[in-house]
């Protein structure tokens, strides 16, 4: 997630930061030239702006990453990485989690674990969202699953009735089965804005309640920490209504 806007900054802004963000009218140079935070010649602080990504490790977190114990994980002997997932799954209130270098792999895994449906599947998701836009297409030249788009409003949510409408059942050989939604929290393209729990439950109900329980809610939360702070809940509690969830380390690391 690439972009990063004021409503963002505004929900960031609740992490603790030793310094202060200052403006400053001096002419400075092209911000391709500054890592995360620097200063110009005269003496100003600049602070990249650009994402949330552009922040380094701490040498603190350095210096844990380098102790930390370490093992086969392809046997699932790493004690650093089972811990944590297991500290995640906490979190998060879920049975498990899986660490995995990159939130798209990590949205692509949970699209793998939901569609596999014995023919053709597809997922409902927002016509503005990353999964849709800048994921390279993965959901359908990977995981071979069918995109069924949605618009959203300016508050990150699909209607209802627009959910109800795009939903397809296996009652017809020419359609794809609706088999996942996929709902995005921070949503990016809309600015950042955070979506309420009561949302996350109302879809959540519409796929257990009138489809049965056969269609899955997954949550693209790179940003689920700003979402859950800027709503004032815990994230286990946002992602209650949700079969599934994502959340990326890197965004705002060290602030």
């Amino acid at each position: 997630h690439d972009v990063l806007s004021s409503r963002q900054i505004t929900t960031s802004s609740s992490f603790p930061s030793t310094e202060r963000t200052r403006t400053t009218t001096t002419s400075i140079e092209p911000l391709s030239s500054f890592s995360s935070s620097s200063k110009n010649n005269n003496n100003s602080k600049i602070t990249d702006l650009r994402s949330d990504t552009l922040t380094s490790p701490t040498p603190s977190m350095l210096q844990t990453a380098l102790r930390a114990p370490t093992g086969d994980d392809v046997l699932s002997e790493d004690p650093t990485v089972l811990s944590l997932e297991a500290y995640a799954a906490s979190l998060f209130d879920k049975p498990s989690a899986l660490f995995v270098p990159a939130g798209t792999m990590g949205n692509l895994c949970a699209i793998l674990s939901h569609c596999h449906y014995n023919k053709s599947s597809e997922m409902i998701m927002g016509k503005h969202s990353h999964i849709n836009l800048y994921e390279g297409g993965g959901y359908a030249n990977l995981a071979g699953v069918s995109g069924k788009l949605v618009e959203e409003d300016e508050d990150g949510k699909m209607d209802v009735e627009d959910l109800r409408d795009a939903f397809r059942r296996d009652d017809d050989d020419h359609y794809a089965k609706t088999v996942l939604v996929a709902l995005e929290n921070t949503h990016n393209m809309l600015g950042g804005v955070a979506v309420e729990k009561g949302y996350v439950d109302g879809i959540g109900r519409l796929a257990k309640d009138e489809w049965g329980g056969e269609v899955k809610i997954h949550i693209d939360g790179a940003r689920i920490f700003n979402a859950a702070i800027s709503l004032g809940v815990s994230v286990g509690e946002l992602c209650e209504g949700a079969d599934s969830v994502t959340f990326c380390l890197s965004k705002g690391l060290g602030a």
